[in-house]
């Protein structure tokens, strides 16, 4: 069976009991609670950098400390990291190119691309114009 390892961000209590139904099913899990402040600040960081701010939403830097901490440590290493969402893409940024167990491992970003439908039904149909 392949060893996986789960890196999401919670926010809710919710989100939170999901971690541990992850652990009893065997999967690793290395999570940190992204807090309205936090998200807050990513994105006003993110406004005058002219990154988008949905890539930047969900940053936590313990996290993608974490991450990097696992990747470069792994044994076995890991076989190929996987980035869903632009929400997530920035962890990917943090881990693109570290060695894990002295090779590169592979990155693979799947870039689901409903949230620029996401606004452009709210502009439309949105009674207050968004």
């Amino acid at each position: 069976m392949a060893a996986v390892t789960l890196a999401p961000v919670w926010q809710s209590e919710s989100e939170r009991s999901q971690l541990q139904d992850w652990q009893d099913q065997g999967l690793t899990v290395l999570a940190r609670h992204l807090t309205r402040s936090r998200s807050l600040v990513n994105i006003l960081l993110a406004a005058p950098s002219g990154r988008p701010l949905q890539a930047r939403f969900c940053w936590v830097p313990a996290l993608a400390g974490q991450l990097r901490q696992a990747v470069q440590a792994s044994a076995p290493p890991f076989d190929v990291i996987h980035v869903e969402h632009l929400r997530a893409v920035e962890y990917g940024v943090a881990v693109r190119g570290l060695p894990g167990n002295g090779r590169r491992v592979p990155l693979v970003w799947d870039s689901v691309e409903c949230i620029s439908m996401l606004f452009e039904q709210a502009v439309r149909y949105s009674r207050t114009g968004f």
